[in-house]
């Protein structure tokens, strides 16, 4: 689902309450290890869908990494170094632009592992996920909490399993930033990857 119109400062209302049940910095270090809640998922995911092998992009060639991210972006009506904000599956306003696969310098991050193959599974992780789970997490360096959002999904190409992990964090004017984006195809790392993200509070499953 996508929306027009909406400016990017858009802020979900869902996540206030987090903000409502901070402890002091000491107190969340202390008794949370930087996490709140520091609760983990019980149960298992959805089954994971299958998908035609004509989602895998070609390889991915130096230079290309622009068009690439574009055909990412293209999905949520954004553009590079033009966002667009989307209602996700739990009905919240998202913006997404292509920080999710900049480096800190301003370089791209979508070739490491195969990655530029598997952009159209990390979007339609986004707008189309297994789960969706935020928590809050305390950064002792600046003293502070952020929102953080996982978009978690599981695929079958080919009798292969695959999974796609997309992080954003809630920025302080209340808009979203992407944080990073992961997908995995190899099945000791994918459970790893995706039980450390199911935790928190479930906001959607599918």
């Amino acid at each position: 689902m996508k929306m027009k119109g909406l400016q990017p400062d858009g802020a979900p209302g869902r996540d206030a309450w987090m903000h409502q049940h901070v402890a002091s910095p000491g107190v969340v270090a202390a008794q949370h290890g930087m996490v709140i809640p520091d609760r983990p998922a019980t149960d298992m995911m959805p089954d994971a869908r299958v998908m035609r092998a004509d989602v895998l992009l070609p390889e991915m060639q130096p230079g290309e990494e622009a068009a690439y991210v574009g055909m990412f972006l293209d999905v949520f009506d954004a553009a590079i170094g033009k966002p667009a904000v989307f209602v996700d599956a739990a009905g919240d306003p998202v913006v997404i632009g292509d920080d999710l696969f900049r480096t800190a310098d301003g370089g791209w991050k979508i070739g490491k592992r195969g990655r530029s193959r598997r952009l159209l599974l990390l979007a339609n992780a986004l707008h189309d996920p297994d789960e969706i789970w935020t928590w809050m997490e305390y950064h002792a360096s600046t003293g502070q909490t952020q929102v953080v959002r996982a978009y978690l999904a599981r695929y079958v190409i080919n009798d292969e399993q695959f999974s796609s992990l997309v992080l954003l964090r809630k920025r302080a004017d209340g808009g979203w930033q992407g944080v990073t984006a992961h997908d995995v195809n190899q099945t000791d790392e994918l459970a790893s990857k995706l039980a450390r993200n199911r935790r928190g509070v479930l906001l959607y499953r599918r």
